[in-house]
């Protein structure tokens, strides 16, 4: 490279430099242009007068002294920027000057760095040098010399022919010089770094952009780094705090991270003075990864029911106006349990992590099906329900199955759609008295259902398509048929290439032989034996598996038999008698799966010889095809091929976890009994301490509800006192009408405001579909509402406060990618005019922050419409008798099912053990209509007690005590024969699966004999 050529160039700009600076205002003083001296008075006469070019030549020199001011600002801007070693801020307005100047100034650098001046030598700070020195003193590592002297005798030939190197990524604000220094010990080394990397610099050194590779000797102070002793370099979105807790274990330890770097001279020349202030490329020197020891007790104040004050080392609340990354996140210890399963979150995809891939893609009818059954077995919890009871939520190991099946919760339509439409088909062949066609295999795409048929046959009136593929648009919903799946043995097999699920019709195939990867092979058949269990057109169907599917032995105790490797008795049977069944239509279908060929070998041939409908099928693994079989041959990369019916998926399967954590959460919900309402995790406001998570009063509040003074019962405490399955007295009697006030003082307030539509206070809407309203910002939520209202209202349901890493986990998504959401949501809220203060204000701002030291996001004085009805529910059971106006008000709050229209790929949070909001608040409805149905009868104020009906039935359509209480009703009308037919249809011969009715539960019986005869006058 020529660097004469590089110091002429940085001469011939330094040059430049100095003309424009002090040779431009030279120039036009010589040329009379000096505009500070003309008489304003003189100018407006000259302007009044004919031209003559002396105006001109004003506004000239004006515009040139303008000009070289603008040009003298970029310059010194750069050259005050180079010295530090920082890049200079950009202007709106002056980028055309800037790119002048930075290029001049860059040149004119390079000739002061070649020239290696000992002003840049002495701009190193004296504790950084401090930290360089050490490393220099490390002898370098035995093991990387060696192998070079072994391999060379001459040490210096392979020094020059290949030298050893180390690969660099600049950062912002880096220099040739810097990186020397800190990297090979000595700034005037850069010349070794430019030789090194001749195609960055082929006119000498130069200025750096960020994320340059550049290749580094591999020197003394190179090779002998420790990576554990190397300085941490910022990234964008760290805090302490986040440091701490990644590199320490304990976020607590983020002063000593703040002490140990305090004195280091960072790379744009700041030092680190505020914990809160950190920058990406800074620094930070992490001390030894050893417990804390307090030399020295320190002294703390007790303050009753608070939690001990944060020591004086907490981190300050920045300013609002300070460039800093958001304010850490600091955990409550009853978080380290959430903390601990961190690691699972993907940083770098939208992806969930408990996410069950094989109920996603081809799995999706499988988790559809599920789907279905889970809500099944929720509707049945709902029969046997005890005002003061909710639905018992799955074990949280669990959640993830319920979680991966409600995000396939669109396949659901489809499903239902598809079982419509070919009982449909049925019916209206039936009445054509045309056969059913041979179907071999279905494609289920969005709006289009295409049958593939293993002969031909003309289309049916309304269908498409050709003669061996039918067609059918989904355009509009079918009404429910009576007639029976005309297909039960449908079965998703695998997906095609644009992710359709295909559903092979296992009857018409008859023997199935799974074939090459047998991992994979007992994948599928996991997947099949689960979906024909659960599917909704299967209910016809008996299923055996034997030696295979085992994890799913009790998805289903009455069709899905499990048998071991040697109980193939029933093999016999069960051919015997297909054998004799003619050519009647089956009334019983069947599907064996073995992971045996032989031993299902007599079953096999009964298929084959057939020449009826059996309405079985036996799926088996092989290592090779078998006769009279169908081959389903799978790969290790999970694809099925199909040469009969030329077929080419990606398979469908169920890994041994899947099975059993499917298999799992049905039994749990089948089997599952209802419970008590939990109770608040937060104790403030007072209100939340005095009730459960439905807003009914815990009995030691209802018995003598306490001043605000005396709510400081523990979330121990509360659940101590938790409710029996009833409710509470609501006739306790007007005497606690003061202490129900001191409990909620604000509560008239805020319903007032609610229900006032000119209010700007933020509401959110949860009871019926989901929504808010704010007057902040409403560009930040554009076309993108739902999802931060969804945010909005994890935060408001969380009042305890929660950190980031939470919502990162409840949402599927970074931290960094929180704390923009935060901002977002905390820009379309607004200022709250109560503190002055945004309604969200930052972590390190929050109301938990403030009490006890403990940063986490909490949303101030929403209003949140499950909030105002459980304190609405808890002051009407304080008042007695009197309260039942605050009942009707509360119901007055319900505009629908409790959390509905939700975005389908959202909300999965609400599926959380410690969460259910949804259900908890429809029970709570429904319980607060109960009591006003019962008020109500009691005074024969029957308008009201049908009102009260309505809400609890659209909030909770299949709650049986909603059920009861619209008989009631019905007889209290004079309607009892029509009370009698509709107990009939909704309660003694309701049913929510397939099967037959349930008995009555004893609740039940015991409301009916009381509440289906009139009240007598």
């Amino acid at each position: 490279m020529n660097r004469t050529h590089s110091r002429a160039r940085g001469l011939v700009a330094a040059l430049l430099i100095v003309a424009a600076l002090a040779g431009v205002p030279v120039l036009l003083v010589a040329l009379g242009a000096k505009p500070w001296t003309i008489d304003l008075a003189d100018l407006r006469l000259r302007l009044l007068s004919p031209d003559d070019g002396s105006v001109a030549l004003i506004i000239i020199g004006a515009t040139a002294w303008i000009a070289w001011a603008v040009m003298a600002f970029c310059l010194l801007t750069e050259i005050v920027a180079a010295v530090r070693g920082v890049r200079a801020p950009r202007l709106r307005g002056l980028g055309a000057g800037q790119h002048l100047a930075s290029q001049l100034v860059a040149s004119a650098a390079v000739l002061f760095a070649v020239a290696q001046p000992l002003s840049l030598t002495l701009a190193a700070a004296p504790a950084h040098a401090d930290n360089i020195t050490e490393v220099q003193t490390t002898p370098p590592a035995a093991s990387l010399a060696e192998p070079i002297a072994e391999a060379t005798p001459p040490p210096a030939l392979p020094a020059k022919s290949a030298p050893a190197t180390d690969s660099y990524t600049t950062r912002a604000h880096d220099s040739l010089w810097k990186i020397a220094e800190a990297h090979l010990g000595d700034g005037t080394r850069f010349t070794e770094i430019v030789d090194l990397n001749p195609d960055l610099f082929p006119d000498g050194p130069g200025f750096l952009t960020a994320g340059t590779v550049l290749q580094l000797p591999a020197s003394e102070a190179t090779t002998a780094v420790d990576p554990e002793d190397s300085p941490y370099v910022v990234e964008p979105g760290d805090t302490l705090w986040d440091i701490a807790d990644e590199k320490l274990g304990d976020p607590t330890r983020y002063d000593e991270i703040f002490e140990a770097s305090d004195d280091i001279i960072q790379p744009d020349g700041h030092t680190l003075t505020d914990p809160d202030l950190i920058y990406p490329g800074w620094e930070l020197e992490i001390p030894d990864d050893a417990p804390r020891v307090d030399e020295t007790p320190q002294e703390t104040t007790p303050r009753d029911s608070t939690p001990n004050p944060p020591p004086q080392t907490a981190p300050t609340v920045p300013p609002e106006s300070t460039p800093a990354p958001p304010p850490p996140d600091v955990e409550s210890p009853a978080n380290t349990a959430v903390e601990e399963q961190s690691s699972d979150l993907d940083e770098n995809s939208a992806t969930p992590t408990w996410l069950l891939p094989g109920l996603t893609g081809a799995g999706t009818v499988l988790a559809g099906s599920l789907f279905l059954v889970l809500r099944a077995h929720r509707r049945t919890q709902l029969r046997y329900r005890s005002p003061g009871e909710v639905i018992e939520p799955p074990p949280q190991e669990l959640v993830a199955v319920e979680k991966t099946a409600r995000l396939s919760a669109g396949t659901v339509l489809r499903l239902q759609d598809l079982d419509r439409l070919l009982r449909h088909l049925a019916d209206g062949l039936e009445l054509t008295r045309q056969p059913q066609p041979h179907l071999q295999h279905i494609e289920l795409a969005d709006r289009c259902v295409t049958l593939h048929l293993a002969g031909p046959a003309a289309p049916p009136p309304g269908w498409g398509g050709t003669d061996d593929a039918w067609t059918f648009e989904l355009d509009q919903p079918l009404p429910d048929p009576e007639s029976p799946a005309p297909w039960p043995l449908l079965c998703t097999i695998g997906a095609t290439d644009d992710g359709y699920p295909v559903l092979a019709n296992l009857e018409e195939l008859g023997t199935i032989t799974l074939t090459g990867d047998q991992e994979a092979a007992t994948a599928l058949a996991r997947s099949m034996t689960a979906e024909l269990t659960l599917s909704p057109w299967g209910i016809l169907t008996d299923i055996d598996t034997v030696g295979v599917a085992t994890e799913l032995a009790d998805l289903d105790p009455v069709r899905l038999h499990h048998h071991e490797p040697d109980d193939v008795g029933f093999l016999d049977r069960l051919s015997a008698e297909l054998a004799t069944r003619g050519d009647n239509e089956p009334e019983m279908f069947h599907a064996v799966i073995a992971s045996d060929v032989d031993a299902a070998e007599p079953l096999i041939r009964v298929i084959a010889d057939s020449t009826g409908r059996l309405g079985a099928t036996v799926v088996t693994s092989s290592n090779s095809p078998v006769t009279d079989s169908v081959s389903f041959h799978l790969t290790g990369d999970s694809r099925l091929h199909i040469q009969d019916l030329g077929l080419h998926l990606t398979s469908a399967g169920l890994t041994a976890d899947e099975a059993a954590a499917t298999a799992a959460i049905v039994a749990v919900t089948r089997d599952a009994a209802p419970v008590p309402t939990p109770v608040h995790d937060a104790q403030e406001p007072a209100w939340r301490a005095a009730t459960d998570r439905s807003g009914n009063l815990v009995t030691a509040y209802a018995d003598a509800p306490p001043s605000v003074q005396e709510v400081v019962h523990t979330a121990d405490d509360i659940a101590d006192t938790a409710p029996e399955p009833e409710t509470v007295d609501e006739t306790s009697g007007p005497s606690h009408q003061k202490s129900s006030v001191a409990l909620d003082p604000t509560l008239d307030h805020d319903v007032a405001a609610w229900f006032d539509a000119d209010s700007r206070v933020p509401k959110l809407h949860l009871l019926g579909p989901v929504r808010a309203t704010a007057h902040g910002n409403p560009a930040a939520v554009a076309r993108r509402k739902p999802h931060y209202v969804e945010l909005l209202t994890y935060l408001a349901l969380h009042p305890e406060g929660v950190s980031s890493q939470q919502v990162a986990e409840a949402f599927s998504m970074s931290k960094d990618r929180v704390r923009i959401d935060i901002g977002v949501v905390r820009k379309w809220l607004g200022e709250n005019p109560r503190t002055s203060r945004p309604y969200l204000p930052p972590a390190a701002q929050s109301r938990a922050a403030g009490e006890a030291g403990v940063w986490t996001y909490q949303v101030d004085d929403v209003l949140v419409d499950a909030d105002l009805f459980r304190r609405l529910r808890a002051r009407g059971q304080s008042r007695g008798d009197d309260g039942q106006q605050d009942f009707d008000t509360a119901l007055r709050l319900v505009q629908g099912p409790p959390f509905a229209d939700l975005r389908e790929t959202g909300w999965s949070w609400l599926l959380d053990a410690d969460s259910r909001d949804d259900e908890i608040l429809a029970c709570s409805i429904v319980d607060v209509a109960h009591d006003v149905v019962t008020a109500a009868l009691r005074r024969e104020d029957v308008d009201r007690a049908a009102q009260a009906v309505e809400t609890a039935t659209v909030a909770s359509p299949y709650d049986e005590i909603a059920r009861v209480d619209r008989a009631a009703v019905l007889v209290a009308q004079g309607h009892e024969d029509a009370a009698r037919e509709f107990l009939a249809a909704a309660v003694h011969n309701r049913s929510d699966d397939s099967l037959g009715p349930l008995e009555v539960s004893i609740r039940t019986s015991v409301e009916l004999s009381q509440g289906t005869k009139r009240p007598k006058d």
